[in-house]
This record gives structure tokens, sequence and C-alpha cells, in this order.
């Protein structure tokens, strides 16, 4: 039988994590808007964007697939296979980020908005071989069950070392340049990786320095490649937003950005819940537990669709003037966009956590399609919506793209694994 109360108390665990990681992060873009104009912080996210959309092929699904077997190699007990998968994805990594990274800085530096502000590109660049690496370790980390330790270098030391610079330069009453403001990105990410390869080496297996490695390369790489459009999919799609509001200019770029990072505070249950429960698919699926993958999935959106509520309706009623008095007057305009996009965060909880399920149960190739139509749909009404109704546009075009992904994927999950992840479903299964 699959433990709800052991699922429960890793998602109030990560959930703990996130709302750290929501709360440094939501904190962050408040002194940021504070000593950036709205334009200025337009250039850094823009940069910010281009760097993180860069790191897609650099880590090409690797973290993901490293959660997926490392948590299946675990339930089964093959320290050989696991020791053999990580040095190749490391290998990968590696080599893939640092060469992706040379080259988007010489192509950068050719354009015409990368001459004009160097300083920015490169520490944005920066961030290319320093965020898969990171993202690479804390995978492996929650596929080895320790879900904190996998999520709090990032989500946490990351985002406090950010704004504990920002403070600095905030009560020093001093003006911030978007190349200061990545400088403190790029320095912070170090950190973060540092302290997580700490803690993944402190806590290896033991079976696994004994274990003669085995390699199964043809096999991962196929399952990289799915892999990677899913994630590379995911990821793009979340910053196409900020590039596409680049369209209107760098002033509704600077009032998107701090718009939807204020949105993702009612993600915090759902991106919670998907943190806890990734692990527990694979190992639900290695042992052929479809009750398991059916109870976990419905436990979780339950979960998250609870958390997310209630701000639904703070976002809603009063997010105009929440925005102006948190970030500045220059942010009230902003109040609308955010409505909208909390709408989107509540549509994710409400269909649940679909596309873990089918990634952690070998699905990836169905998963990769519905993150591909739905960046389709985000483009396709941002370039129609933005230009005409700037940050609301782009806040129409993110509801849209995830009512489209979630239908997808909660459509695949019902027909390939016979679950139901949608909140409703979690009625029915709890009772039994």
């Amino acid at each position: 039988m699959f433990r709800t109360s052991a699922m429960l108390r890793g998602a109030i665990a990560s959930m703990a994590i996130q709302g750290l990681n929501v709360g440094l992060a939501f904190a962050g873009s408040v002194v940021l808007a504070h000593v950036l104009a709205p334009a200025r912080l337009g250039v850094y996210a823009f940069v910010l964007s281009f760097a993180t959309v860069l790191t897609v092929p650099a880590m090409f699904g690797a973290p993901t697939l490293a959660l997926r077997e490392v948590a299946a190699a675990k339930a089964r007990g093959d320290y050989g296979l696991m020791r053999g998968l990580l040095t190749r994805l490391h290998q990968f990594v590696a080599v893939s980020s640092v060469v992706i990274a040379a080259v988007a800085a010489i192509a950068a530096l050719l354009t015409p908005w990368g001459r004009s502000d160097p300083a920015t590109v490169l520490w944005g660049v920066a961030l290319i071989p320093l965020i898969p690496l990171s993202a690479l370790r804390g995978g492996v980390l929650r596929g080895w069950g320790a879900v904190a330790q996998g999520q709090w270098p990032d989500l946490v030391l990351k985002p406090a070392v950010f704004l504990a610079g920002l403070g600095v330069v905030f009560l020093v009453g001093r003006k911030l340049g978007p190349d200061e403001a990545m400088a403190m990105t790029a320095l912070s990410s170090l950190a973060a990786l540092a302290v997580g390869w700490w803690l993944y080496q402190r806590l290896k297996p033991a079976q696994l320095a004994l274990a003669a490695p085995i390699y199964h390369s043809r096999v991962w790489l196929a399952a990289l490649v799915p892999m990677g459009v899913t994630g590379g999919a995911l990821l793009i799609n979340g910053q196409i937003g900020v590039l596409l509001a680049g369209l209107d200019g760098a002033e509704t770029v600077g009032l998107y950005r701090p718009a939807i990072q204020t949105s993702l505070i009612a993600s915090l249950g759902y991106t919670a819940v998907i943190a806890a429960l990734a692990p527990r698919f694979a190992a639900a699926h290695a042992k052929a537990n479809r009750e398991g993958l059916g109870r976990t999935a419905a436990v979780g959106a339950l979960l998250a669709t609870v958390t997310c509520l209630p701000f639904v309706a703070l976002f809603g009623l009063a997010g105009g003037p929440l925005m102006g008095l948190v970030f500045g007057e220059a942010y009230a305009a902003a109040g609308p966009a955010l409505a909208v996009m909390t709408l989107a965060q509540l549509c994710n909880a409400v269909f649940g956590a679909a596309a873990s399920a089918l990634i952690m149960s070998g699905h990836e190739r169905r998963a990769a399609a519905a993150f591909v139509a739905a960046l389709l749909v985000h483009t396709g009404l941002g370039v129609v919506l933005i230009p005409r109704y700037g940050v609301d546009g782009a806040a129409w075009a993110y509801l849209g793209q995830m009512v489209v992904m979630n239908l997808i994927l909660w459509s695949q999950a019902r027909t390939l694994l016979g679950i139901d992840t949608g909140v409703w479903s979690a009625w029915r299964l709890l009772r039994r």
C-alpha cells in the first residue's frame, strides 16, 4: 500500500521550502523594483530570460532523467546502473553547458542589444553552466529520497544570498544597474551550486562507491530526447512571456516580471506537491503500483487547490492596490494581469500532477507533446495580444497556454495510466 501519511510529510516539508522560496523571491522582486526603474528592470529580466532559455540545450532533460532513473534504481537496489547513469549525465551537462555558454557570449556581443550592455550579457551567460549543474544535483538528491536537500540550495540559499546583496544596496540608498543585479544573480547561483555539491557528496549512498558502473548510454540518450523537449518546452514557456513582452518595450517587461512572480505565490502548494511526489511516482511505477499512483495524484491535487484558492480571491479583488503598495505606484497598472495570471496557477492546481505522473512513468513523449502545444499557443496568443493590450495581453496568453497544456496532460494521464489527476478525484480515492 502506498502510504498517504508519508507522502503528506514529504509534501509538507517541500511546502515549507517552497514557501521560503516564494517569500525570498518575492522580497527580492520588491527590493529590485525599488532600486531599478521599470525600464531597467526590463533589461535585467530580458537578459535573465535569454540566459535561462539557453540552459535548455545545456541540460536537455538530464535532471528529470536523473530523478526518475535514480529513484527507480534505488527501489530495485541497482547501484551499478545508478553509478553509470550519474557519470554519463555529469559528463554531458558539464561539456554542453560550457560550449553553449561560450557560443552564446560571442553571439550576443555581436548583436546591438548585447553591445549596448555587455556586462549584463556576460554575467547572464555565466548562469548557463551554473543552472544546469545545480538542477542535475537537485534531481539526483530527490531521486535518493532527500527531497528537502535537493531543493533548499536553489530555492532558499540562492534567493537569500541575492536578497542580502540587494538589501545592502537598498539600505545605503544607492541605485542599481542591471549589470550589477545580474552579477548578484550569478554569484548567488554559484553559492547554491557549491553548497548543493557538498550535500551531494555527503548524502551519496555508500553502495554507490562500491558498485561497478553499468552503462546504458543509448537507452539514456533515447530517453533524454523527449525529456529534453519536455523540459525545454516547459522552461521556455515560463520565459517566453518575458521575451514576448519585449514586443511592447522594456517597460512592459518590467511590469510583467513582478506580476508573474507575485502570481507564483498562489502556486506554492502545487510546486511543493510536485517536488515531493515525483520520486514517489517513479517508485510506484517501478513496482507496478497503480493504486499508489492514483492515490498520490489525488492527494496532490487537493493540497494544491486548497492552498491556491485564497490567493485567487486576494489578487483578483485587490491586485492593483497591492502591486502599487508593495512595488511602487508605477507597478499598480499590472493589477489586472496579476489576477489573470493567478487564475492560470489555479488551473494548474485543479488538474493536478499529470505531467509528473506521465514523465515518471516513462511517458515523457506524451508530456513533451503537451508542452510543445502550450508553447505554440503561448507564442501565438502573445504575438497577437501583447502589441495591442500590453501586459494584460501577456497575462491572457499565459492563461490560454496553461489551459491547453493541462487539458492535454490530464487526458493523457487518464488514457495511458488509468488515473485521474484532477482535484475532483480526491474524494473518491481518499474515502476508500
